[in-house]
């Protein structure tokens, strides 16, 4: 949103009460200079005529003088808005161009003059003549859109996209709404300090529901249309209050009240319907009603009188645009947007039918539209989407996996559009998307760790979510100590083959104190192997060509060759892995074939292994799809259909597949997707998150003790003998007759083992919970969870303040290398901004990992920036 000045509290400044006789001068014309004079000099055989223009002053429009007017252009129009940033627009800055007078006659001081500029675009000024600024400056095309040019942005304008969305609001605009402090003490030098800020602000768009969307169908068209001409910013407050501001960031106050238990209560500027307000900050709507795997691009709050029209919230996603509409006549809805067009427009034409009788604008419908099948409904809790579920038989196992494997590999039998008679279904493939990526290989493994119990848990149970550099790191699917990973190009034309570059390693492979490989059978070596497969297993494909060798290649090594397969404290450092050159020729394949390869590197046993019993082999592999067409070969890690679009695009792009999700660069530990970015490096700036590793420093000392101390009042023999009081104290509570006469259950002690356990308890804790012969358990258990608590709570409290100076340490280790960064929520995380180049030299200490925020790119609010 572009910033300007109320023109009408200048235009007040400026009013004048006569029409001044006074000339506004023509560019071109000099001072002294009649206008006789200027036609005469340039063409002497033509007049002029004059016409009263704006502020009062006189435009000499000659319109017969074409060298003296000029046509507006669109480049103009960009200087203008860019002009009106600085300074209020003036009629005499339109005075240059020639422009036509569409005023109404009946109309002596309101006046209206276009510009066309070409067969699209006509610039448009209206407003009182009375004074100098005209009330608006109106850019529209031919299909109605239009916007403002001193408020709007005209360069996004013309490329059609003119609607901000109602989230991506400006950091200037947000630091609008925050309250700062300047701090100093005799020990700190004075900071700007963050004092009160907002919990959330919304762009609010006021708009007739029912006229935009009869009118468009689409949220870019309602937002250029003369019908959004107001915009305005809703803060919310931490303790839930709304407050109304207009685009010049002016606090919008009510004259409405009401009387609410006995007391005179003013109104919010806006009616916003509290249900609507709480569907539109719930973060995973669309997944609970639209689609689990749907994704939002834009979110659009538009409202005009709710009580009227209603409220409703356009969500612009991966999967189509929907309205959820909220109105007291029908509830709340949700309408695919084709959907939501016809019901407004049915409500207008039965309106205009019933006009007389219908005075309130209620209508019914429902013999015209079933609306049933637009109410919220959870899909995401709905029984039929099981997650994992692939082949839609409602239970999750091993043929979920292979389902996806098929499809993938073979899309014309598996797919959606197979022949196969059981083959992936539009269901079947939203619940085997275990991540909400799209179906992938990697959906199929999640299912297999599924299976075998190997999901990964919450360790994130302890972390105070008040920190932002603190919190789960994912971690890798890897269960082998092998590494395989391939790098290769995307595209591979004809004639050419494809060069595989097989980076791997063994972390455990060589023990270099005693010369020996502790973790293999003697009797074995470790060999790669690449071969055709499908559906998991090994197959004869005479036609794949690799190294020379139809259908499969196979290299081993021997034991000498083993310490140069050795990473063991280099994982994840790509120099440091073995590597080795595959060549694969496609040439025999005809256009449309598809297929995959499976590269399979480990240890290869003569006879039983012993580290995996139900195989002669123990390793890791990766598998290559491809397409190949009439021009070359696509490929790609994720599927047939991924190979088929690498093809298509031929875009010849350096592709990974990863051994891990972690790859170690210039003594940084990256996760993948930044080492994407950082491998290629260019100017780019990168939003990268970091985490500090938790792992607490046992010397670190807070309020007269270290850390380890404090580890070690939890332990639980500091409540040994609490806990043996407990087990213990039912028959504790007979004294000495414990072993002279025995319990009442018939238990009877020796009186040495009653002797050596009140030594072990002491009697000063006995006495306090076995009183004139009772045992005060309930007691005793409340005490013990009590002392446990006050030990965790103090082990908390310290764990916390190391966390916090160790973080602080992080930030002003920012502050000094001139970092920017900010603060995030949904999750709370600290991005930071550097080059490829700023990163490499970038030093923080505690960092465990680092990664790209890929939600940087869709638009989450930014909460602070430094």
């Amino acid at each position: 949103m572009k910033k300007r000045v109320l023109a009408a509290a200048i235009a007040a400044m400026c009013l004048v009460g006569t029409v001044p006789v006074s000339v506004v001068p023509i560019t071109g014309v000099a001072e002294n200079e009649s206008l006789e004079q200027v036609a005469a000099n340039k063409e002497p055989d033509k007049k002029d005529t004059i016409t009263e223009f704006g502020t009062g002053g006189t435009w000499t429009n000659p319109e017969d003088y074409d060298f003296i007017l000029k046509n507006m252009t669109l480049n103009d129009v960009i200087e203008l808005s860019i002009k009106s940033d600085t300074v209020v627009l003036k009629w005499s800055d339109f005075t240059d161009y020639k422009g036509e007078d569409i005023s109404s006659e009946s109309s002596l001081w309101e006046k209206e003059w276009t510009f066309k500029i070409d067969d699209v675009y006509t610039l448009i000024v209206c407003g009182k003549t009375d004074v100098i600024f005209p009330d608006h400056v109106y850019l529209s095309d031919n299909s109605k859109r239009r916007i403002d040019i001193c408020t709007d942005d005209v360069k996004a304008f013309l490329n059609k996209g003119i609607g901000e969305d109602s989230l991506s609001i400006s950091d200037d605009i947000k630091e609008h709404f925050r309250v700062y402090e300047t701090y100093s003490d005799e020990n700190t030098k004075p900071e700007r300090r963050l004092v009160q800020d907002f919990k959330s602000i919304i762009r609010y768009y006021n708009v007739p529901v029912r006229f935009v969307f009869t009118e468009y169908d689409n949220i870019d068209n309602i937002l250029a249309s003369a019908y959004a001409t107001k915009k305005y910013y809703v803060v919310e407050q931490h303790d839930g209050t709304l407050q109304c501001y207009n685009e010049h960031l002016k606090e919008m106050k009510s004259n409405r009240q009401t009387i609410k238990n006995g007391e005179t209560v003013t109104l919010p500027y806006l009616d916003i319907p509290e249900k609507a307000f709480e569907r539109f900050n719930d973060p995973d709507f669309v997944k609970k009603y639209i689609s689990p795997n749907v994704n939002v691009k834009n979110v659009y709050y538009l409202s005009g009188e709710s009580s009227h029209m209603g409220t409703a919230i356009y969500y612009r996603t991966d999967k189509g645009d929907y309205v959820y509409y909220n109105h007291y006549s029908i509830g709340e809805k949700l309408f695919p947007i084709e959907d939501f067009c016809k019901y407004q427009k049915a409500i207008s034409d039965e309106l205009a039918k019933h006009s007389d009788e219908n005075g309130s604008g209620d209508i019914d419908i429902s013999d015209l539209m079933d609306l049933s099948k637009y109410e919220l409904k959870n899909v995401a809790a709905s029984s039929e989407n099981i997650k994992g579920d692939a082949n839609c038989d409602g239970q999750v196992d091993l043929s979920d996996a292979v389902m996806i494997m098929q499809a993938l590999a073979n899309p014309n039998k598996y797919g959606i559009e197979g022949t196969a008679e059981h083959h992936l279904s539009e269901q079947g493939k939203l619940n085997g998307d275990m991540n909400g990526d799209g179906l992938t290989v990697g959906d199929a493994q999640s299912i297999q760790r599924k299976l075998l119990g190997l999901d990964e848990t919450d360790s994130n149970q302890n972390i105070d979510n008040s920190e932002y550099l603190f919190g789960n790191e994912p971690s890798g699917s890897v269960m082998t100590p092998q590494r395989l990973a391939l790098n290769c190009n995307s595209f591979c034309a004809n004639g050419e083959t494809l060069n595989v570059k097989m980076l791997m390693g063994d972390k455990y492979t060589y023990n270099q104190e005693h010369n020996s490989y502790p973790n293999y059978d003697s009797e074995g070596y470790p060999e790669y192997s690449i071969f055709a497969t499908e559906n998991f297993n090994k197959i004869d494909d005479e036609r794949l060509i690799i190294n020379g060798k139809q259908s499969e290649f196979t290299k081993t090594f021997s034991k000498d060759d083993m310490k140069s397969l050795d990473i063991s404290q280099k994982e994840g450092d790509y120099s440091s892995y073995y590597n080795d050159t595959a060549e694969i020729d496609f040439s025999n394949y005809t256009s449309g074939s598809t297929g995959c390869i499976s590269f399979r590197f480990g240890w290869k046993a003569d006879g039983e292994n012993p580290l995996n019993p139900k195989s002669d082999f123990t390793g890791t592999s990766q598998t290559m799809y491809f397409y190949v067409g009439e021009n070359g070969t696509g490929i790609s890690i994720n599927g047939a259909e991924a190979a088929k679009k690498a093809y298509d695009e031929k875009s010849d792009i350096d592709i990974m597949f990863y051994d891990s999700p972690y790859v170690k660069w210039n003594d940084k530990e990256v996760m993948s997707n930044l080492y994407e970015k950082v491998r290629k490096p260019n100017d780019e700036v990168l939003p990268i998150i970091f985490k500090l590793s938790s792992s607490p420093n046992g010397n670190f000392e807070y309020k007269g003790k270290t850390l380890e101390e404090y580890g070690k009042e939890r332990l639980s023999q500091n409540y040994l003998k609490y806990e043996q009081l407990l087990i213990y104290g039912d028959y504790l509570k007979y004294g000495e007759d414990i072993y002279k006469t025995g319990a009442s259950d018939g238990t009877k002690w020796v009186k040495e083992f009653y002797e050596e356990t009140i030594d072990d308890i002491g009697e000063e804790l006995i006495s306090k919970y076995i009183v004139g012969g009772e045992f005060l358990k309930d007691k005793l258990e409340a005490d013990i969870a009590e002392l446990k608590k006050k030990a965790n709570d103090a082990y908390n409290e310290a764990e916390k303040a190391y966390l916090k100076s160790i973080s602080d340490k992080a930030i002003k280790q920012l502050d000094k290398q001139n970092i920017k960064y900010e603060y995030k929520t949904d999750p709370k995380r600290l991005v930071i901004y550097v080059t490829a180049d700023e990163f490499k030299s970038l030093t923080i200490d505690n960092v465990s990992r680092y990664g790209l925020d890929t939600s940087v790119a869709n638009g989450l609010t930014v909460d602070a920036v430094f």
